[in-house]
């Protein structure tokens, strides 16, 4: 993993002049005749391409500092900004212009997921808040536990189990290993962007979710 802290790309050593763009989001809504507001038909997500401009340091070793360079873009890679997380491969190729005492690189990135993300965990009662712009999904844990608040809203197991797992966004729901959606009581909730919401709960629970941007 690369990670860009103080204007460093890390292990790497270089120095970043440029950072990022977010992804393109199309959102596509309509105005029906005869209805107020418009009608949000659906969004389209484009990956745009992600440029590094990079300065190495000073060396006397330019074909070193080149070769470390083509090794640490060489295969998919995960990024780290802020605390922020993007993946991508570079596309077309990676462009070196050499210096009497060190290199400029521009790195084209296309990514390969249409969001950045940043993961988030509570594992005791807390504020779940949603610091992306794309709505959001929990992921729940209740160990030896069955009932749990988001929000206004309660997410409760009918009958005894020791590991269950709520998945908001494929609303799934596993019972120590087996679908557990039939003594489910059918609350997946969802937090806009922008929004927090409370999580309680009297039993141990772990909820993990991402942020997305």
């Amino acid at each position: 993993m690369l990670t860009i802290e103080d204007g460093i790309i890390k292990p790497l050593g270089w120095y970043v002049k440029h950072t990022h763009l977010p992804p393109e989001i199309e959102v596509y809504a309509e105005s029906i005749p005869g209805r107020d507001g418009d009608y949000v038909f659906g969004q389209n997500f484009k990956a745009r391409l992600v440029t590094l401009d990079l300065v190495s340091p000073w060396t006397t070793d330019k074909n070193l500092e080149q070769r470390k360079l083509m090794s640490a873009f060489r295969h998919d890679c995960l990024i780290e900004i802020d605390g922020w997380f993007l993946r991508g491969r570079v596309s077309p190729k990676i462009d070196v212009i050499g210096y009497p005492h060190n290199l400029t690189a521009t790195v084209p990135l296309k990514l390969l997921e249409p969001f950045m993300w940043q993961e988030q965990e509570l594992t005791s009662n807390g504020v779940l808040q949603n610091d992306g712009n794309v709505e959001i999904y929990p992921f729940v844990e209740l160990f030896n536990n069955t009932s749990i608040n988001i929000g206004d809203e309660t997410l409760t197991y009918f009958g005894i189990v020791e590991h269950l797992i709520i998945d908001c966004e494929h609303q799934t729901v596993t019972a120590d290993g087996e679908n557990g959606l039939k003594n489910y009581n059918g609350v997946f909730p969802c937090v806009l962007p922008g929004a927090w919401v409370e999580v309680y709960s009297n039993g141990e629970f772990r909820v993990t979710w991402r942020n997305r941007r």
